[in-house]
């Protein structure tokens, strides 16, 4: 059985000597979403560089080891430490260099450089940041780019700023043109990191450094599914002398959102002011072991009470989240001194990504090595274990309440013999502590004297309007409109939008009024300084122009005034200066401005397609009757004088009310003849949009007119554009030769083609009716007036599975036209797309033609299969076009045609030909072109909707990664048009025999692993698979024996030098080789049974049922 270790060892954080107050907020920007500062956007001189002393990485390691075992000798759980500290002393005056800018403005550059630093972080006795001026910093390649910072993450004149990976940080503070005073900025510490904080991948490769590799019987807390919710509360700390804690956050009766974070007394040493607090640093996955995200960082915090018997500290973060888009929770804690029966913990041990472990007992009441009788928790950890940096973590019962936290444990070693503790300070001690609001919780935890004995967990939710389309949403379509709230748990979206290049969260509302609008925005009101944006928008992310902007306009609040076009969409961004935030008042006022502006003929002009908008028909006239309804109502109008020969469409789609739209030209508006008038129309689900298609010709003017049916009146969008834009509606050619005039400059970029990726395209679909050669191309040097792109595709719907032919150049003496020929197949569709080389536009006139056929089409070979990208597919062709190249399954002597069907998954694939015009033939087989081999299924005749046909159908399992070739043929010479179907469905995972039915157990003195099941019903034999991947344990490769018992000894497993392993039994049938490739005898599907364990050689049980099932096998 395990002994058990009686000493008790602190768990502690040497932590460094400063005393400060700030409240900053921080944030790294992805390279994705990163604000660039100056010397990114204009040619500058190089950064003024200071060298520091070179560090000895090496001897930093080694005497940190020696260290460790020194202090554990005595009975102390030493720091994890991460960097050492280097004094300096570099300011705006005496370091660094100024350079003048083109647009006037200043910079102060000063690159720092720590030889061999695997991270750095900088610490300032000086911080005094002036409205307008920004600091960033900076590694040497940008990879990390922190900033801005502003007025707003001033704080009492010192600070921190996060770690940064490299040995080099550059800070560039920014002073716009005219601004006199500049500020202060001082750093006065360099923290020389040596154990890879930013780069996990680092850390494996050196071989001295283990830092963030924990011990092996560390548990990531995603392998955990009941502890989702509590982890958000926990994090990493960060100490700018180099060492690392462990804290959480605490809700309080009030559940106001006051960031309040319990860590252990014996983390502070006077510098908490300027910690840093790392949220959500965590592996992603259970396994593999993956180094987590470092973006959620908060700086510094004030101490609010520390009581040194019970070992807890509380702390206010400077506000209460991260910048990026993460909201912390508040874990709910417990104060009656009542035991607890079990409990776990979450943690960040040796500052790697989050563990967690699990202690089944009840805890003990204890005293601290001889101190402060009953005022500790003492734990028996069953599951995982606690190392340095997991200090001030929080012990959490079954009901998810805190009741302690960490002070310390013994020496970790992972041995399965050894039951280890973990001591934690109780809250209920802590809760009165000594007597007084410093050193006791009630007062922070319980503000207004409720006598709470407990507090519930809380995870806070963004505003409704945090972002576009939640639940709750609003859109503003009546004037006034008044709001008020918080920005506190609000979403930082939006980094870089014309005049704004903030970090703050924000807040979006839409606004749709009905007519013409004075509009005035207004946040004047609110308790911080804050920014307004307005946008003219096609929808609520897709932005088009900038209606107004403003920063300060009453005192540093802010007001934009703008007009509104009825029915236009408008997006308001209210968000903070800087990084700010805090409680809002929006004001949204307007007068109407007279007539709808399109309300008169010839309304708004279209100056460029495509074009989209939104149109309203409350405040217009009805002043034009449209020639396809007698009754309609209230009308508004646009105007667009074609540059173009294109057939052109005009349609609304996202309406309200029943639409009518006529397109009319000639003479003054309305028009004296009609386009095209269209009343009904299915837009999506909606049959009472309206549409026209139109052939425009250039120097025309159209008049639109969009009414509504029988007094209706609403808003609705309005779209001009090309009609075969897209594969929505390619323009059909019903026979050859046919001819088309066109011009891609009114349609958009829908469709990479190999020719011009970024070219805009149109589309046209031709099906042939006989086996024949066709020949497409652009070759006119009167009508195609720019360097044009052919691409010819077919297999599916638009735009085809298969490339057929494409072409850049190859029109005779002008080498900018296009020209295709190609073998072209009977009953198939092809998808004729005309582009640009690179992103060319222009007119063109299309030509097509057919003639004799030269040879076989695609298809005819596997070389040229026809390809099957995803299921469902179905197709149309005719294997009369092709070549008899092989001898398939049916007919020996048959024309056949080739699919190639690569399958990412494991799918049960059934192939149809029901529809098929002949006697068809259909053979599956595996292999890789050229090679067509073996035969997998094959089928002659079979049901087709019931009844015996002479069509086929086949079906197979298509194992994962492994590509398919599908023969089309025919029953002896037969050949003819055919119709495949292909569909698939996932294959059923296997049923485990028993739910844990496996067991695992380290074999005493040896690195074997042995492995006990329940037999399985029906059991031919078993497999037995182990590999270090989670997602990948069946393969063949892992296949490490296979037995007809129910027991077996994996040799040496536990010698591996990966972290964790995984085994996998799979139980087979009578035949277990036909299991693996053919479903079609209908034989049962393969039962396993999992378990993911650790090696080296600790085992991890789940609960107390594989506890004591270890204990029996012991």
């Amino acid at each position: 059985m395990k002994t058990l270790r009686c000493r008790v060892i602190l768990t502690a954080l040497l932590c460094s000597a400063a005393s400060n107050l700030f409240a900053q907020s921080q944030v790294f920007t992805p390279p994705d979403q990163q604000i660039l500062p100056p010397s990114a956007q204009f040619s500058v001189s190089n950064p003024a560089t200071v060298t520091l002393p070179a560090q000895d990485n090496r001897s930093f390691l080694i005497e940190d080891e020696v260290n460790y075992a020194l202090a554990m000798e005595q009975g102390v759980m030493p720091p994890a430490q991460i960097a050492r500290p280097q004094e300096v002393n570099y300011n705006l005056n005496n370091s660094g260099t100024w350079e003048t800018l083109p647009d006037g403005s200043r910079i102060w550059r000063l690159r720092i450089v720590s030889p061999n630093a695997t991270d750095l972080w900088l610490v300032y006795d000086q911080w005094r940041i002036v409205k307008p001026c920004e600091l960033f910093l900076y590694n040497d390649d940008r990879s990390m780019v922190l900033g801005p910072y502003t007025a707003v993450d001033n704080w009492d004149g010192t600070n921190v700023t996060p770690i940064t990976s490299g040995e080099a940080v550059t800070l560039e503070y920014v002073v716009p043109e005219g601004q006199e005073d500049i500020g202060e900025l001082s750093v006065m510490r360099v923290l020389h990191g040596y154990r890879h904080f930013n780069n996990r991948e680092a850390r494996d490769r050196d071989a001295l450094d283990a830092f963030g590799d924990a011990l092996a019987c560390e548990i990531n807390v995603n392998c955990f599914g009941y502890m989702q919710e509590e982890k958000r509360a926990v994090a990493l700390i960060a100490d700018p002398m180099g060492g690392t804690c462990t804290g959480t956050m605490l809700n309080n009766t009030l559940q106001n959102g006051d960031p309040l974070f319990n860590t252990a007394f014996h983390c502070l040493n006077g510098n908490q002011n300027n910690w840093l607090f790392y949220f959500n640093y965590e592996s992603p996955n259970c396994s593999p072991n993956q180094n987590g995200s470092l973006q959620f960082v908060i700086a510094n915090a004030t101490l609010l009470m520390s009581h040194q018997e019970s070992d807890h500290a509380l702390l206010r973060l400077s506000r209460p989240r991260p910048e990026r888009p993460f909201i912390p929770a508040y874990m709910g804690w417990y104060r009656p001194d009542i035991a607890a029966s079990n409990s776990y913990g979450i943690h960040h041990p040796r500052a790697d990504v989050k563990k967690a472990h699990e202690d089944y007992g009840a805890a003990v009441s204890t005293d601290w090595n001889g101190n402060w009788p009953n005022t500790h928790w003492r734990t028996y950890t069953d599951n995982g274990t606690s190392e340095p940096g997991s200090s001030g973590s929080p012990m959490i019962n079954s009901g998810g309440y805190v009741v302690g936290c960490m002070h310390g444990g013994p020496t970790p070693d992972c041995d399965p013999n050894t039951q280890e503790q973990a001591v934690y300070g109780k809250l209920a001690t802590a809760w009165e502590g000594g007597g007084n609001s410093s050193s006791r919780l009630r007062d922070w935890l319980d503000p207004n004297n409720s006598g709470a004995t407990f507090a519930g967990y809380w995870q806070p939710q963004g505003p409704q309007n945090d972002s576009c389309g939640q639940p709750g949403f609003e859109t503003i379509t009546t004037l006034p409109f008044s709001r008020s709230g918080s920005t506190l748990f609000a979403a930082n979206n939006f980094n870089t939008l014309n005049c704004n290049t903030n970090t703050s969260p924000e807040l979006v509302y839409m606004m749709q009024l009905p007519c013409d609008h004075n509009v005035t925005v207004s946040t004047c009101g609110s308790n911080f300084d804050t920014q307004l944006m307005v946008y003219g928008v096609n929808s609520c992310m897709d932005w088009v122009w900038l209606a107004g902007c403003n920063d300060d306009f009453c005192g540093t609040q802010s007001q934009v005034s703008f007009t509104a076009t009825g029915g236009q969409l408008y997006t308001i961004v209210l968000e903070g200066y800087g990084s700010s935030w805090g409680n809002f008042v929006l004001n949204v006022t307007g007068t109407s401005s007279g007539a709808q502006g399109n309300a008169q003929c010839p309304g708004y002009e279209i100056t460029q397609v495509p074009y989209f908008t939104y149109g309203a028909t409350w405040c217009g006239n009805d002043d034009v009757n449209p020639g396809c309804q007698t009754f309609d109502s209230q009308d508004v109008h646009w105007y667009w004088v074609s540059p173009y020969n294109q057939a052109m469409r005009a349609r609304t789609c996202f309406i309200n009310f029943d639409t009518i739209l006529e397109v009319r030209y000639g003479g003054a508006c309305p028009g004296t003849w009609s386009a095209g008038c269209n009343d009904d129309y299915y837009c999506g689900s909606d049959a009472l949009a309206s549409t026209v298609v139109f052939g425009a010709s250039a120097g025309v003017t159209y008049y639109i007119h969009m009414d509504g049916y029988n007094g209706a009146e609403g808003m609705a969008s309005l779209e001009l554009g090309a009609y075969n834009d897209d594969c929505s509606s390619p323009i059909i050619v019903p026979s050859l030769p046919a001819n088309y005039g066109g011009d891609t400059r009114a349609a958009t970029d829908n469709f990479a083609t190999v020719i011009g990726p970024n070219s805009k395209e149109v589309f046209f679909q031709y099906t042939s009716p006989v086996c024949q050669t066709l020949y497409i191309n652009t070759c006119d040097d009167n009508l195609t007036l720019y360097d044009t792109g052919l691409e010819v595709r077919t297999g599916g719907p638009c735009p085809g599975t298969t490339l057929v032919a494409f072409n850049d150049d190859a029109c005779g003496n002008n080498g900018l036209k296009s020209n295709v020929i190609f073998n072209a197949e009977a009953n198939r569709t092809y998808y004729i797309i005309v582009g640009g080389f690179g992103t060319s536009e222009g007119q063109f006139m299309l030509y097509l033609n057919g003639g004799q056929s030269l040879g076989a089409p695609a298809g005819d070979v596997c070389e040229t299969a026809l390809q099957i990208p995803s299921l469902p597919f179905f197709d149309n062709g005719n294997t009369c076009c092709m070549a008899d190249n092989y001898t398939p399954c049916v007919g020996v002597d048959s024309r056949e045609v080739v699919y190639n069907y690569f399958s990412t998954s494991c799918q049960e694939v059934t192939v149809s030909l029901c529809g098929s015009g002949y006697d068809t033939g259909l053979g599956i087989y595996g292999g890789v072109c050229p090679n067509i081999a073996p035969l997998i299924v094959c089928n002659d005749d079979n049901y087709c909707g019931g009844v015996f046909t002479l069509q086929s159908t086949a079906t197979f399992t298509a194992e994962a990664n492994t590509n398919y070739q599908i023969l089309i043929h025919g029953y002896s010479t037969n050949c003819g048009n055919y119709a495949i179907n292909v569909t698939g469905s996932p294959c059923v995972a296997p049923t485990p025999a028993a739910v844990d039915s496996l067991v695992i157990l380290a074999n005493d003195g040896t690195d074997d692993a042995k492995l006990f099941w329940n037999a399985t019903a029906n059991a031919f034999s078993y497999q037995v698979y182990y590999s270090t991947d989670q997602s990948n344990i069946v393969t063949p490769a892992n296949l490490y024996l296979t037995t007809t018992s129910t027991d077996a000894t994996i040799s040496g497993v536990l010698s591996n030098a990966q972290p964790m392993g995984f085994f996998q039994v799979v139980a087979l049938g009578s035949d277990g080789a036909s299991l693996a490739v053919n479903t079609g005898d209908m034989l049962p599907k393969s039962e396993a049974v999992n378990s993911v364990e650790l090696q080296n050689p600790h085992l991890s049980m789940t609960d107390v049922i594989e506890e004591q099932a270890y204990l029996n096998g012991k």
